[in-house]
């Protein structure tokens, strides 16, 4: 399983979950994507996820986080032997619609948006974008990943996916109750076009705040969507 990181983040937000894995028939891999630099794009993040699955052994099941569910979303059709794509509190932009448009669709604001600041070309995180990202903005991995925040590049927002999941793979969405950057009303809609979903009581960040549960969780939901290809 690969799994992709959101927007402002590197791979070292999955470190708890892979201390906590406990499925040795499943291996986790992860990668940096091109957009931790501050420049590049969509399609660039998504030709990096295609060019890591090359070197890991199938059945693959790709995994997103936020902003990296529009990233799996876009590599997926040019992955063979993949068995499925989860979203983990992630975008799930229709074809041909942006990460920026997709947010739009809420109804409700949400918390991080007003914390964002500007800087030649990206967004950036600032001090108060702790609360709306972790239930436990104090905690040592919260303040860890706000520490390493990189530059997102607005383009990554702004481009429109040219591709989207293969009819037939299996994909499922789990929704984050308590999430303050996506809603859950607009996550409640995407997860309505994936093939199936379920849902943890946390805020934007389970990885970080509930590794533990999250990777039972998200264990449970990779054996399922294995099992489908057998």
């Amino acid at each position: 399983m690969l799994l992709v990181h959101g927007a402002f983040q590197d791979a070292r937000v999955w470190r708890d979950i892979q201390a906590e894995w406990t499925s040795p028939d499943i291996a986790l891999a992860t990668l940096d994507l091109p957009s931790v630099s501050g420049v590049g794009s969509l399609l660039a993040d998504a030709r990096a996820v295609v060019d890591a699955c090359r070197d890991l052994a199938g059945p693959l099941v790709l995994l997103g986080h936020s902003y990296g569910g529009a990233v799996v979303t876009q590599a997926s059709l040019a992955i063979s032997d993949l068995a499925g794509v989860v979203y983990l509190a992630a975008f799930r932009p229709h074809l041909h619609e942006s990460v920026t448009a997709a947010s739009r669709r809420a109804t409700s604001p949400n918390d991080l948006d007003p914390t964002l600041a500007w800087s030649d070309g990206a967004l950036v995180l600032t001090s108060g974008s702790a609360h709306a990202l972790f239930d436990d903005p104090h905690g040592r991995l919260a303040l860890d990943c706000l520490a390493s925040a990189h530059r997102q590049p607005l383009e990554t927002f702004r481009e429109e996916l040219s591709s989207d999941v293969p009819h037939g793979v299996w994909t499922h969405y789990i929704v984050c109750e308590h999430d303050r950057t996506i809603p859950r009303e607009l996550q409640m809609e995407m997860a309505g076009v994936c093939s199936d979903q379920s849902s943890l009581p946390t805020g934007h960040c389970p990885q970080v705040d509930d590794p533990r549960g999250t990777a039972q969780h998200v264990r449970s939901v990779v054996e399922v969507t294995l099992s489908r290809t057998r």
